[in-house]
């Protein structure tokens, strides 16, 4: 990068942040967004000077930097932004899927780094499009840009339109847009900059008056985390390099120590720089871009000599018609219809089968994401699974897709929520359990998983939220952290067990009973169990699935009073099924969990503010003051 801004910008408009008629003095309640974005990877700088011809994949950034700041991304749950030279994304798309799949976002950082701002417009617009389909092609659906050097030229907004990029992290010159917030250009484009102090090279290197040591930097950069706290924005992108800010250690332990603090911080939340632009189209009413197309092929290719068609956008289940029979799977029947895939997943039917994929975004009111590449951990665990669950018909390992047998039945939670606790159900639910700990743990390690999923939205959000809890919250976090012993399901809750029936109440005629007397559904018929929604898989304690299924019981048991008589027994034939559980691990787990759906990231909807009072109670008892198990 070079820290100098020369040339010109036409005038575009930028997000009213602050409410007409506002002040911008008024205490803003609102968090600090924090854009971390990493630029560089691998020899594409290298190939540009001529220093260099092909990859090599043993260079200290491949091989150390990435790995100990992915490590450091993991463990606190923070996405971020990558930008990435088009060269190495084309001989690097193993590791461009382990950032996709992790949930970060990517970007184009030129070809093989080139002085940017001064390349004719026709290399720009040929590096534009080489550099977004090596991106394309490693999987990255919508690719952001960053300039080489920093710095846009004239044309590029035209230039990104022909080739879809949507959002640029680059450098407008002074007087055009603002200095540090978000500027919605025409046509959707937005612009997400950032400032030459928040670069570590340009502290550590280019800042000739005053270089920054790794302790001067932490200071700095917090420094920068409090202007912005102060600006109406609220926005701070800090711009980090593999191989400054990765390789020696005092340097990295620099960028540690930033990431943990503004982790630890109340009023900061992490963001991609893709979701920073969505909130500035939506400041200023400005529509999300549609889905690029890419140009038409060339009128002598067939349509039999294409490739299978991707994956559609969204849970049209008609649109999926011609995803399936491209890959040689006919749906029977014509039901077509959007499932509930709560907040994870686009889950549809289209007649027997169901067609699953994971979002990168989870769909809750804040920035929780996780990488797509679950879904084929899940797969790996429906393969194991046997009865349990619906084994897999085919895995899109390149998009991310599951596709499934539909099963017949009704969640679990739906007939708890209705009155209904069939004593049979739930010793059916209860052997599940021990069959779950029996299964084999063959690569499913899957921690990360289990610590974006869990760990971070439920127990350090709730310690987050609630600070006196952080000590006991830190410690089930670390338990939790240091055994891995056996298969884990991680989701084991009564929306993900589908209870079906034999005889007079089998299949589809369930809903027809359950109109005419309700009373009598699920009075007749043998009764089966289908575990679905194993993206949570990994490895671990089994007793965290205990647990889990018995908070989603008791957190009901306080919803419904008239019921808990009922629900308590339902609890103690779950704890039954696991003989070996420590008991008091067990309630402290239980506790924490508990209060995880009153405080964290992902509190249970049905809960008015008397049931959240009551199940908190229970939840501090349990986890703070060694209350035994309430059966």
């Amino acid at each position: 990068m070079h820290a100098h801004a020369t040339g010109w910008f036409r005038a575009v408009r930028g997000p009213c942040l602050v409410p007409e008629g506002g002040d911008v003095n008024t205490i803003d309640s609102r968090p600090v967004s924090v854009c971390l974005t990493f630029d560089h990877m691998g020899g594409g700088q290298e190939v540009g000077q001529g220093r260099r011809s092909h990859p090599d994949p043993d260079r200290q950034d491949l091989a150390v930097a990435f790995p100990r700041i992915l490590e450091l991304l993991d463990l606190r749950g923070v996405p971020a932004t990558f930008y990435i030279e088009g060269w190495s994304a084309l001989h690097h798309p193993d590791a461009l899927d382990a950032l996709l799949t992790r949930g970060h976002d990517l970007g184009l950082h030129g070809w093989v780094h080139e002085r940017w701002a001064r390349l004719p417009r026709e290399e720009r617009r040929r590096i534009l499009h080489d550099g977004t389909a090596a991106l394309r092609l490693a999987g990255c659906a919508r690719p952001g840009f960053r300039a080489p050097g920093g710095l846009l030229a004239p044309g590029d907004l035209e230039l990104f339109a022909e080739v879809g990029i949507t959002e640029d992290s680059s450098i407008l010159p002074a007087g055009v847009g603002a200095a540090h917030a978000p500027t919605v250009h025409p046509g959707g484009v937005v612009n997400v900059p950032f400032g030459w102090p928040a670069v570590d090279y340009w502290q550590y290197v280019l800042n000739e008056e005053s270089p920054a040591t790794p302790d001067t930097l932490v200071e700095r950069w917090l420094g920068l985390l409090d202007q912005a706290r102060e600006r109406p924005d609220r926005l701070l992108v800090l711009v980090a390099h593999p191989g400054a800010s990765g390789l020696e250690d005092d340097r990295f332990e620099a960028l540690r120590r930033v990431v943990e603090t503004l982790s630890a911080a109340p009023d900061v939340e992490f963001v991609t720089v893709a979701t920073a632009a969505a909130r500035a189209r939506a400041a200023v009413g400005a529509a999300e871009p549609e889905p690029w197309q890419p140009p038409a092929g060339p009128p002598w290719v067939a349509s039999r000599d294409l490739p299978a068609p991707p994956p559609p956008v969204g849970a049209d289940a008609e649109a999926w018609v011609p995803y399936l029979h491209a890959r040689g799977l006919t749906p029977a029947g014509p039901e077509r219809a959007a499932l509930c895939g709560g907040v994870s997943a686009d889950v549809v039917r289209v007649g027997d089968l169901v067609v699953k994929r994971p979002k990168r975004k989870l769909d809750v009111p804040f920035d929780w994401q996780a990488g797509t590449g679950r879904i084929l951990a899940e797969a790996a665990a429906l393969r194991m699974a046997g009865p349990l669950a619906p084994a897999p018909l085919h895995v899109d390992e390149r998009h991310h897709v599951l596709v499934q047998p539909y099963v017949h039945g009704r969640p679990w939670k739906q007939e708890l929520l209705q009155g209904r606790v069939d004593p049979e159900v739930v010793r059916r639910v209860a052997e599940v359990l021990p069959a779950v700990r029996a299964m084999p743990v063959r690569g499913l390690d899957g921690h990360e998983r289990f610590h974006r999923l869990r760990l971070m939205p439920y127990f350090l959000a709730t310690a987050q939220a609630e600070p006196r809890l952080r000590p006991a919250m830190t410690e089930i976090v670390d338990r939790l952290s240091a055994v891995r012993t056996h298969l884990v399901h991680g989701d084991l809750s009564p929306k993900n067990i589908l209870v079906g029936r034999t005889g007079a109440e089998a299949a589809e005629a369930a809903e027809t009973a359950e109109a005419a007397e309700p009373d009598r559904v699920g009075a007749a018929g043998a009764v089966t169990v289908t575990v679905l929604d194993w993206e949570v898989v990994h490895v671990g304690d089994p007793t965290f699935d205990q647990a889990f299924l018995l908070s989603h019981l008791l957190a009901k048991a306080s919803h419904l009073p008239e019921l808990s008589e009922q629900l308590r027994a339902a609890a103690a034939t779950v704890r039954r099924s696991c003989p070996e559980t420590d008991d008091a691990w067990l309630a402290r787990l239980l506790g924490a969990l508990l209060l995880a759906r009153v405080y964290g990231r992902s509190q249970l909807e049905y809960l008015d503010a008397r049931s959240r009072e009551r199940v908190a109670r229970q939840g501090r008892a349990l986890l703070t003051e060694s209350e035994e198990l309430p059966w």
